[in-house]
Parts: structure tokens; C-alpha cells; sequence
């Protein structure tokens, strides 16, 4: 055979383009559909393991976790239970998240909100122990004159 008998194969023609008078149809976005991501991250179903996650979150903040982390374990506790009872509704991730942060925030924050307590206490009592054990208040050591 000869080389001008053998003739490649002609390329197919792309598909024109879509006229520029029709936008492109919107993306669908129903929460409802169980194989959709959002709702594989997001657990809409259990709403007190979503609430323990969030308010672990926000119990990062000093002042907040006073309250939101025993929150963020009390709705763990929840969602867990309902994670369990209903596997369709998932969340156990969400719940444990909040129960464990929940868990270590609560007790950072009342340590030290109590050291706190103890701290602006303890130079009164230990004051009035010294008195009463000794009679006398606790000498002071005089500050040295500056030269």
C-alpha cells in the first residue's frame, strides 16, 4: 500500500456553543437528599449535636466558656444519645467533639476562674491565720531608701 491511500481519520466537529441569551441551568441543592456532601458534614438531622459542636467552638473564648462549655457537654450527651438511637440522623462526630472540648474548656475555665477567687482571698486569710496564731500582723519588710 501506498502511503497517499491511507488517510486519517477526519476529527469530529465540537458541539456549538450554547447561546449566550440562555444562562446555564442553576446548580440543585436539596439538604434533603441523604448522598448529598453537605449533609454527610453538616448533621441538620441531630440538632443537639450540631449546638455541642458550636458552642465547644465558641467556649474557646474565656469569658463564654463559663457557660457554653458545660452547654457544649450537656448537648453532646444529647446528640450522642439521638446519634445512636437514630443512625439515619448522624452526628457522633459533632457530639464528641463538643462533649471532649466541652470536657477540657470546663475545666480550664472554672480552674481558673476559681484560682482567681483563691488568689484575691488567700492574702486576706493567710493575714488572719497569722493573727491569730501569733497575735501580731505579719511584719512587713521596710522598703530600702534609694541612694
Amino acid at each position: 500500500m501506498s502511503e497517499s491511500s491511507i488517510q486519517p481519520e477526519p476529527t469530529p466537529e465540537p458541539p456549538p456553543p450554547a447561546p449566550a441569551d440562555h444562562p446555564p441551568p442553576p446548580l440543585e441543592l436539596d439538604l434533603r437528599k441523604p448522598e448529598g456532601a453537605l449533609t454527610r458534614m453538616v448533621p441538620y438531622r441531630n440538632p443537639p449535636a450540631l449546638t455541642s459542636y458550636y458552642c465547644a467552638v465558641f467556649s474557646l473564648l474565656p469569658v463564654l466558656a463559663l457557660i457554653l462549655a458545660p452547654l457544649a457537654v450537656f448537648f453532646g450527651t444529647i446528640g450522642l444519645r439521638q446519634a445512636r438511637q437514630h443512625p439515619e440522623s448522624r452526628g457522633s462526630a459533632h457530639a464528641w467533639f463538643g462533649i471532649v472540648l466541652g470536657t477540657l474548656m470546663t475545666l480550664l475555665n472554672w480552674g481558673v476562674f476559681g484560682y482567681c477567687i483563691w488568689a484575691i482571698n488567700y492574702d486576706n486569710t493567710f493575714q488572719r491565720i497569722y493573727r491569730e496564731a501569733f497575735g501580731t500582723p505579719i511584719p512587713r519588710p521596710e522598703p530600702e531608701p534609694d541612694d
